[in-house]
């Protein structure tokens, strides 16, 4: 496991975590909240899985990247309609 892992607490309970790992996981749901008011997709992936399983990581990109990519589409079409 890398090192955002560890800082944020991967695998742990909330109870388990540390001060500073639940004020991470406090601030993540905060920038969560904020995006999805403004209709801005986070998409969350750990370090370790970057590094252990790569090819995965990127097909979930791709698929999410491309899902919100036609999302967008359509809601300028539905705004040039108005």
């Amino acid at each position: 496991m890398g090192t955002t892992g560890k800082w944020h607490g991967y695998g742990k309970l909330h109870e388990e975590k540390n001060r500073t790992q639940k004020h991470s996981e406090w601030v993540d749901k905060q920038k969560d909240a904020w995006a999805l008011a403004h209709g801005i997709p986070i998409i969350r992936i750990w370090e370790h899985d970057i590094n252990d399983n790569p090819g995965k990581v990127m097909k979930i990109l791709k698929e999410r990247i491309g899902k919100y990519s036609e999302q967008y589409k359509k809601e300028l079409e539905k705004k040039k309609r108005h």
